[in-house]
């Protein structure tokens, strides 16, 4: 999506005095340059097209009296203090009582009346909430999680459910690239899905396939290459650069 984008927008030129040559940064005249070019912007991603469908783009929420939280001076006061500081603060947060704000709540069946605490919410990023050292917060190449302490265990395996490739369906297919549906991996029960982050990584299988068979692969590299999901000719690059030690 990105490329079209980029291939569109590389063909015009846009000015910021489109509609008052003379303006000063934040008053009226620089808001309808502003405006101006915005349009411009919009019309010119129309003449790109993704999929067969122009590029429509979308305005954001606007000022902050729109922003579902405005506590950013908050925010980065408590982050300022030192880890003892922070672990004894206990400053609150809560979401401005806007449109946006309701129909978010409404959408995912949120609290209204929620309040966060910054001490609460610093302790999971780090992993240091719960007592028993259970990770609450994690991030790999293939997601970003952050636990709430109210889920469940049940429900915490369809968070970390990692991609596992179809290699069926890839041979099928003709080498098309497909994934097992999620109701698929959630009812595989292994050590190596549940406890190894990024385990069918094709990084992670080309890594572990060397230190296995260092030598004379070049008998192997087509069930290499299917096996990590990747061309031969990167197979091979992988094995020439890796360390021999």
């Amino acid at each position: 999506m990105k490329h079209y984008q980029n291939r569109a927008l590389s063909n015009q030129v846009f000015t910021n005095t489109g509609v008052h040559k003379e303006y000063t940064k934040g008053d009226e005249q620089h808001k309808q340059n502003m405006q101006y070019m915005a349009n411009e912007v919009a019309k010119c991603l129309k003449t790109a097209q993704n999929n067969g469908k122009p590029i429509i783009t979308q305005r954001g929420i606007g000022q902050k009296d729109n922003f579902v939280f405005n506590d950013e001076d908050q925010l980065s006061t408590f982050l300022s203090r030192s880890e003892m500081l922070k672990n004894e603060n206990n400053d609150c947060y809560f979401p401005q009582s806007n449109e946006l704000w309701l129909e978010v709540a409404f959408t995912w069946d949120l609290n209204v009346d929620f309040v966060g605490c910054y001490r609460e919410d610093y302790q999971i990023i780090e992993n240091m909430f719960d007592e028993e050292g259970d990770q609450t917060c994690l991030s790999n190449k293939y997601c970003t999680t952050i636990l709430s302490p109210e889920i469940s265990e049940h429900d915490k395996m369809y968070l970390f459910a990692q991609p596992i490739p179809d290699y069926v369906r890839w041979l099928k297919t003709g080498g098309e690239l497909h994934y097992f549906l999620f109701e698929k991996i959630t009812k595989i029960d292994t050590d190596v899905i549940d406890a190894t982050p990024a385990a069918f990584l094709p990084s992670r299988i080309l890594d572990i396939i060397f230190k296995l068979f260092r030598h004379d692969v070049d008998s192997t590299m087509p069930s290499i290459a299917l096996f990590s999901w990747c061309p031969e000719d990167e197979v091979k690059n992988t094995f020439l650069i890796s360390p021999k030690s």
